[in-house]
């Protein structure tokens, strides 16, 4: 089976993934959260986090092909995927794997991975289609 579209597809889902990245960044920053206003460090580097991703996310495939910074993009893209383990390490460490559960661990780390990997799709099936190509 081809995957005609597939670049396409994972790219507009890529791009809706840093929109919202970066309006939920700009909160985070600010302070605000589904919680309520928090004025911890830790709440504000999440939010500079999501922002940086969301802008991350927003760059075109042929712009990161071109000037052959895909080395770059797939580790800054893999990031969600690193800080999501580590706050589930520390949690289940610090609390236990009932606190984990409770605040909707598993369920976290299954979506910020689905939505992490949109990105590094979307550049994978882009070079495959138009590289390979010459």
């Amino acid at each position: 089976m081809r995957l005609k579209y597939a670049d396409r597809i994972l790219k507009f889902l890529s791009t809706a993934t840093g929109l919202f990245c970066i309006g939920y960044g700009t909160l985070g920053m600010i302070g605000l959260n589904p919680a309520g206003f928090h004025d911890e460090w830790s709440i504000r580097l999440a939010g500079m986090l999501m922002l940086f991703l969301g802008v991350l996310y927003l760059c075109p495939n042929a712009r990161i092909v071109g000037r052959n910074y895909k080395r770059w993009y797939y580790l800054l893209c893999a990031v969600p995927f690193l800080v999501v383990f580590a706050c589930a390490f520390a949690t289940i460490y610090r609390s236990g794997w009932r606190s984990f559960l409770l605040q909707g661990g598993p369920e976290t780390r299954v979506m910020t991975s689905i939505f992490a990997f949109f990105a590094l799709a979307s550049l994978y099936f882009y070079e495959k289609k138009h590289v390979s190509k010459g």
